[in-house]
């Protein structure tokens, strides 16, 4: 913890400049991030409203028709390649089939397990959630621009560092869990801001730092190391298998753990007749046989090599579990989860499962929301505290750097240990160092 310092001091000018300027570098993709995964995580109710008589059907007593007839009739109407097949969470939730067309477009077909009836059909391209799913990584503008959610997810958390630092009472009399004045002036503002920056400052740094893992460059590095310790995904399951060149990530939503896995092979051995294909219902036959929990997934093999895959990725990560078997002989290749992960795959699977909302049900979509909306306050506050400070004539009105101001050694030790942990906040860091510096002179040399 930096230590407390007077409102005046040097080391105080000179944290609420970075936090100053943190801020400005994070504020339009912080508003990106907390419109979008508000929206997010509520994906799952959002569609039930909006598609209600799509994803929903009568709850039958007949048996469900098979997998290999059902998809066979929703091909007649969408011909192309079954893909992937979604089983019903519960009796009256409908089947969903997503097929490849010639086209090259992939739609995802609602069916009714009991009757056949299509109820609907969508692009996949054109599904709001995977929209917004891209703007929230920003994937959807290119990989740079993901990196960049990266470094602002670090800046982040400077700010809620920077942030505390600057709200850290300097008297035992001052009252700092109140809102002074009315909206018209900047101190009711300032606290708004303040109070909502502590309050909601633990979430929004959870937020940060469980949504690392999946970031372009970090949580790569952190998949690469997690598996060089033994601390990812277990690598003796693979090594008995035949392996492909495609990951795993490739099929879709996935475990993060497994996400750079290769899928296995399946062999065609032609000297015991396994030369079919088994079929979709002979392989769910072998799913339900292993206990999967319905709702799970199943994605069916990409070519002669391919494997039977099914994926159970429900809201508790403890449960999730991925299975391939071979298409021909139905055994099984590799069945894993949550149990055989190294601890920092668990750690990351969990947090990554509350930051989407799903662990705790309603709590957790609660609190990852409050975390959301205490982003917007955050932002509006900021930049409205900033316009009402800002004197006339100045565009960014920055805090005034004191030239006597020394960093201390708990604040160069915070600071060099978030840029060796996290490189691009690293890289970005000495930039704006290096910028404020020239910019400085610059301004010097003018006064001059």
């Amino acid at each position: 913890m930096i230590p407390p310092a007077k409102a005046g001091s040097a080391l105080y000018a000179r944290v609420w400049r970075w936090h100053f300027f943190a801020g400005l570098l994070c504020l339009p993709i912080l508003l990106n991030l907390a419109i979008t995964g508000s929206l997010y995580l509520f994906k799952n109710e959002i569609n039930d409203w909006i598609y209600h008589n799509e994803r929903f059907v009568a709850p039958s007593s007949q048996t469900a028709i098979s997998l290999q007839r059902l998809t066979r009739q929703v091909l007649l109407e969408y011909p192309g390649e079954v893909k992937l097949v979604q089983t019903p969470a519960t009796i009256d939730r409908s089947m969903g089939i997503l097929i490849k067309q010639p086209h090259g477009e992939t739609v995802q077909v609602l069916v009714n397990p009991f009757t056949g009836q299509i109820l609907g059909a969508h692009a996949e391209s054109q599904q709001w959630e995977l929209i917004v799913k891209k703007l929230h990584s920003l994937t959807l503008v290119g990989t740079w621009a993901n990196w960049l959610v990266e470094v602002v997810a670090g800046w982040t958390m400077v700010l809620v560092i920077t942030g505390l630092y600057l709200w850290w009472p300097r008297s035992k009399s001052t009252n700092i869990m109140r809102v002074r004045e009315t909206p018209d002036k900047r101190v009711w503002w300032r606290d708004v801001h303040a109070l909502t920056g502590v309050i909601g400052g633990g979430i929004i740094l959870f937020l940060a730092l469980t949504g690392m893992p999946w970031s372009a460059f970090w949580g790569q590095q952190l998949g690469k190391i997690s598996t060089a310790y033994g601390w990812g995904f277990p690598t003796y399951l693979w090594a008995a298998v035949p392996q492909s060149n495609i990951p795993l990530e490739s099929q879709g939503d996935v475990p993060w753990t497994l996400k750079k896995t290769t899928l296995p092979t399946s062999i065609d051995d032609q000297s015991n007749g396994a030369i079919v294909s088994i079929g979709l219902d002979a392989a769910l036959h072998v799913f339900e046989s292993a206990s999967l929990k319905p709702g799970y997934s199943i994605r069916l093999p990409m070519g002669p090599d391919g494997v039977y895959t099914a994926l159970q990725f429900p809201a508790d990560a403890m449960q999730e579990r991925v299975i391939h078997i071979d298409q021909y002989s139905g055994k099984t290749l590799i069945d894993t989860g949550y149990a055989e992960y190294g601890p920092v795959a668990k750690v990351t699977e969990w947090g990554t499962s509350v930051h989407q909302g799903k662990q705790y049900g309603l709590i957790s979509q609660l609190i990852m929301l409050a975390g959301c909306i205490a982003l917007l306050l955050l932002t509006i506050s900021s930049v409205t505290m900033w316009w009402k400070r800002r004197p006339a004539g100045k565009r960014v009105a920055a805090p005034p750097k004191r030239q006597d101001g020394k960093i201390t050694r708990n604040v160069a030790i915070i600071t060099v240990a978030l840029g060796v942990i996290f490189p691009l906040l690293g890289v970005s860091m000495l930039c704006a160092l290096i910028f404020d510096t020239l910019w400085q002179f610059v301004i010097t040399k003018e006064q001059q």
